[in-house]
């Protein structure tokens, strides 16, 4: 993704140690938005956003699925999704990505899931710009086209 990050607007869901999308910020994105429900990690994340001086990072504490339910239509280039695996959240996630039609044409979705974890083909609207499998993860690259 490093060609797409800069000048773009990103959502790294269920961001945890906010690692993606604080990878992106470094690489120049306009705007980063990290969405952790957890109040610790989400304050650790707001430190770390403090401490590295990301001006274009915001923190946001809420379930990933739910500030996806008020995501507005084209309003994000590339979403991350590496949720906790074996929850299903990463299919959830897609569907309310898809619903709320928050990806702009073009964009991207980045998905995290188990090795093992079963992906049903892309929607139409969308194509796998690329899959990988490294040790126990699964990596899937989406594009809206």
């Amino acid at each position: 993704l490093q060609p797409h990050i800069r000048g773009v607007v990103c959502v790294d869901l269920f961001a945890g140690s906010g690692s993606l999308g604080m990878e992106a910020a470094s690489r120049g994105a306009a705007e980063v938005i990290l969405v952790e429900k957890l109040n610790l990690a989400a304050r650790i994340l707001r430190e770390n956003v403090r401490r590295l001086d990301a001006e274009n990072a915001t923190v946001v504490a809420i379930d990933a699925l739910q500030w996806l339910h008020g995501c507005a239509v084209g309003s994000l280039d590339i979403a991350f999704i590496d949720p906790p695996f074996g929850l299903n959240l990463e299919t959830r996630a897609m569907e309310l990505i898809n619903i709320r039609n928050c990806i702009r044409q073009g964009g991207f979705v980045y998905i995290e899931t188990a090795r093992n974890m079963t992906l049903s083909g892309p929607r139409p609207g969308w194509e796998i710009a690329k899959e990988k499998v490294i040790g126990e993860v699964r990596m899937l690259l989406l594009k809206k086209v």
